[in-house]
């Protein structure tokens, strides 16, 4: 377990010393204090300032990835509950419709459009 100095973390972190200092006292970052009044010293845990680094790494990642999930949770709250099994007419319809792409008989949607009126 290699122990960092807040320089050393500030480096890494890309901010100034002072910003480590309070982001320590403010529990932020994880760290350690060692020692006591002026001469106290904090130290960081090399390892979980790279997992908080991985954490925050892509915010805005992280908040399409989260409004994705929110998006599919309600779809699925909302989809209608259909676990009953094909009747025996729309087994039919899909069979007649696979064989007339088989045989080659197809209509394009322009081709309904234009029967339909539409």
């Amino acid at each position: 377990m290699k122990m960092l100095t807040t320089l050393e973390a500030s480096k890494l972190l890309g901010v100034s010393q002072r910003t480590v200092s309070i982001w320590l006292k403010k529990n932020i970052i994880p760290g350690y204090k060692f020692g006591k009044g002026k001469r106290a010293e904090w130290r960081l845990n090399e390892d979980s300032l790279l997992e908080y680094i991985r954490r925050q790494a892509n915010p805005f990642q992280r908040q399409i990835d989260e409004d994705l999930w929110e998006r599919n949770l309600r779809i699925l709250e909302n989809a209608p509950e259909d676990d009953e099994p094909l009747t025996e007419e729309e087994i039919e319809g899909i069979e007649a419709g696979k064989k007339d792409i088989r045989e080659g008989r197809v209509t394009s949607l322009e081709q309904v459009e234009e029967e339909l009126g539409i």
